[in-house]
């Protein structure tokens, strides 16, 4: 069973996950490590293009499923081949890191006001995921905001000229 989150955890991983990707907001020449679940590898435009694109939608998915919950669970997501991901990720190609880091951190800024004036039960909303079933808000923005982030982040670092360290 997964541990509850807090808050207060997300927004503290949320400045430190920020605060990693500064450093990474940067040309890097080569593609990341395959994905295990789908074998995919981005170059680093892809995958800021990706993150760039994800947080707004994931944070009004999950914030329309804390408005609407009422007891029964609310769907909510997109396929994993949804057009937008796909076009968001190679739009990535287009825009240079520092300028999609520009735009990510206005983003992350609007997701940590978000989750600070999130309703006292907001958390624990229930949603329903095509592929996941179903979550607790929290356990949503966990997977599908924060780790994912932490993971992208973990991506570039491997493949910075350093190797992250």
């Amino acid at each position: 069973m997964r541990t509850y989150q807090s808050d207060r955890d997300f927004l503290e991983r949320l400045e430190a996950v920020e605060a990693r990707l500064a450093g990474l907001a940067m040309a890097i020449e080569g593609l990341t490590t395959p994905d295990a679940k789908s074998g995919e590898q981005w170059e680093d435009g892809q995958v800021w293009g990706h993150m760039t694109e994800f947080v707004p939608f994931w944070t009004g998915q999950i914030d329309h499923v804390i408005r609407t919950y009422q007891g029964d669970p609310v769907p909510f997501g997109r396929a994993q081949g949804s057009t937008a991901r796909a076009e968001g990720i190679e739009a990535g190609l287009a825009r240079t890191p520092e300028e999609q880091f520009a735009d990510l951190t206005t983003q992350l800024a609007d997701l940590g006001a978000w989750l600070q004036g999130m309703p006292e039960n907001g958390l624990v909303s229930i949603g329903a995921h095509a592929t996941m079933g179903e979550m607790a808000a929290w356990e949503a923005i966990d997977e599908f905001i924060i780790s994912h982030l932490e993971q992208h982040a973990d991506q570039l670092e491997s493949i910075t000229p350093d190797g992250g360290l």
